[in-house]
């Protein structure tokens, strides 16, 4: 009667439910339940452990259980979002590379051909100011006849329209000092390239524009 009880409690059966036999000595101590088994095998009895989910059968939990254990298994297709992200700004890079590369009248354009950011240069404000301007083709010099509504200012020499391209690079008034600062003639992308021509500035000031820019 006794071994009945025992296995009344210890075994609920249910239909198709999968039987794991444990060993007792498994359990912890400190359950008197437990203790209490323990104590029942000491008289030679055989009891069984019947583990039952509770979920068995239940198609709602079925199929959680289905979706869960799928990203564990489908791990080929993974891409981090890092990667992707990467992947995104180089494609974006060489499209924006593309549309600049067609830009041939853009000022800029001779100066910075490839798509990326310039380096900071050790330069105080009032440089960076008149670099960026040289490197825009926008100066006082050149433009302040917009705001004055007045016509172009013209090159003394050349007869041309005053450009920063012209002043630097194809006015002969200024080859004297190209020579001397630079070594002679000379493009833009290496006077107002990523790292401007270290001479820059003192060619501004021989030829008296600095305060002009």
């Amino acid at each position: 009667m006794a071994n009945a009880k025992i296995n009344e409690d210890l075994v609920r059966e249910r239909k198709n439910a999968t039987f794991d036999v444990v060993e007792l000595t498994n359990l912890l101590d400190g359950n008197k339940e437990k203790t209490n088994r323990r104590k029942e095998l000491g008289k030679g009895l055989n009891i069984m452990f019947c583990w039952i989910p509770g979920h068995s059968g239940i198609i709602g939990n079925e199929m959680a259980d289905k979706a869960a254990r799928r990203p564990a298994t489908v791990v080929d297709n993974f891409v981090p979002l890092c990667d992707a992200l990467q992947a995104v700004k180089n494609q974006l890079t060489k499209k924006w590379q593309r549309t600049w590369d067609e830009q041939n009248q853009n000022k800029l354009h001779d100066i910075q051909p490839m798509v990326k950011p310039l380096k900071n240069c050790a330069l105080n404000r009032k440089q960076s100011v008149v670099l960026n301007r040289l490197r825009i083709g926008h100066t006082r010099l050149t433009h302040k006849f917009l705001l004055l509504s007045e016509p172009p200012p013209t090159c003394t020499r050349c007869q041309c329209i005053l450009s920063v391209k012209h002043i630097l690079v194809h006015c002969p008034n200024f080859d004297i000092h190209k020579r001397n600062r630079f070594g002679g003639n000379i493009c833009l992308k290496d006077l107002l390239g990523e790292i401007p021509h270290p001479n820059l500035f003192h060619f501004l000031h021989d030829i008296g524009i600095y305060e002009l820019i």
